[in-house]
């Protein structure tokens, strides 16, 4: 569940943590970057690029975006499997340097089921 004051965030281009990488993104290019730590993902969309870099284990360990205030850059660590599937528990955001956030998951549920009165009229 997330808190209606950070439901704005997954609208931004700088949507962080588990959010920040979705998959209905249409990229306008995507380049795969030899950098001096091994390979990262450059994605380009409507002008914005946001480059992934990835841990050992293939999980994304930081996005970094330039934005009109500097340099952005979300390191997702603490990943833990839940059903199989690897989720940062811990993300932390930092603009030209500074933390500005920091986002710790307690629960995750994948697919819960969900009761027909959860969508009823209040």
């Amino acid at each position: 569940t997330i808190a209606e004051s950070d439901a704005s965030d997954l609208h931004s281009p700088f949507s962080t943590g588990r959010f920040g990488f979705r998959s209905t993104v249409k990229s306008d290019k995507l380049e795969v970057v030899t950098a001096a730590g091994g390979q990262t993902l450059r994605v380009t969309n409507k002008g914005l690029a946001v480059t992934y870099s990835f841990d050992a284990a293939g999980r994304i360990a930081t996005q970094t975006a330039q934005s009109p205030d500097g340099e952005v850059v979300v390191r997702m660590s603490d990943y833990r499997q839940v059903q199989g599937v690897w989720i940062a528990f811990l993300s932390e955001s930092f603009l030209n340097g500074q933390r500005t956030r920091t986002d710790r998951t307690l629960e995750v549920q994948i697919n819960p089921v969900l009761s027909a009165e959860k969508f009823a009229k209040p």
